[in-house]
């Protein structure tokens, strides 16, 4: 393939292209990350604030019931037995649609929530009946309130170290962009620099040479041969420069030959 000045220069234009389609590549990508970061904090966040919900349930539930199982009057066992129910289905809907968290986890979540269900309305139930032992009542209800109270913080640690870590990587992926981008930008200009200085002196300095011998031409001196320094146009143009010194060379010697 012949070297033109076409093909130079367009080489030199398709490099800065490839530079700044690496920029705007690598501005995708983490663009992607970013996004797929904030909508996993996003995801998270709601999580947590559900988890923080499911708290508000159960302690409602866990006043009404201490209140109720002391007083036994119908509409108080009535409105604990559904605040219990209520928290449950939190929990419930919570295991249910949560995804992206430790199964064993949500496990004991609902396990957790089963057992406090289960004794805390049975003596709901009790207390229809007659009177019940308290301190064994409050025992009871208080063992399995914790371990559903730690099935709870479990999940709310897990939750919010997650989410420190993915908002982490965000921000590390955003910093990256900027010193990826930040040093391809640079790397472009400085190659731009480059090529155009090259370019330039790949075109001006033969012609320089080809306007310094033409004026010799111009001048009479056809005795010094036109040299093509390079293949390209201006290569060509030296080529007819020289024929054209031949050409006038052997009409002067000519008509030298014909005066003398």
């Amino acid at each position: 393939m012949r070297n033109t000045i076409g093909l130079r220069l367009s080489l030199g234009f398709l490099v800065m292209i490839v530079l700044l389609l690496a920029v705007s590549v690598v501005g995708l990508w983490y663009s992607t990350q970013i996004a797929t970061a904030i909508e996993a904090v996003s995801v998270q966040t709601q999580q947590l604030v559900n988890l923080v919900l499911i708290e508000t349930a159960i302690e409602r539930a866990e006043l009404s019931l201490q209140s109720s199982l002391a007083d036994r009057t119908d509409g108080g066992l009535a409105r604990s037995g559904v605040l219990l129910d209520t928290a449950g289905e939190r929990v419930g809907e919570f295991v249910e649609t949560t995804r992206g968290i430790d199964p064993a986890m949500l496990d004991a979540l609902r396990v957790g929530s089963d057992g406090y269900q289960e004794v805390a309305g049975s003596y709901v139930e009790a207390a229809r009946e007659g009177p019940i032992n308290r301190t064994q009542s409050n025992a009871r209800i208080g063992e399995s309130r914790d371990q559903l109270q730690l099935a709870l913080d479990a999940l709310k640690k897990a939750l919010r170290e997650s989410i420190n870590a993915t908002t982490e990587q965000a921000q590390q992926a955003q910093q990256t962009s900027s010193v990826i981008s930040t040093v391809i930008s640079l790397a472009a200009v400085a190659l731009g620099i480059v090529l155009a200085v090259v370019i330039t002196r790949s075109i001006t300095r033969p012609l320089s040479y080809l306007v310094r011998t033409a004026d010799k031409l111009s001048t009479g001196d056809l005795e010094t041969p036109v040299e093509a320094r390079s293949k390209d146009e201006v290569g060509e143009l030296a080529e007819s420069l020289e024929r054209m010194r031949v050409s006038l060379k052997a009409v002067m010697d000519r008509v030298r030959a014909r005066t003398g």
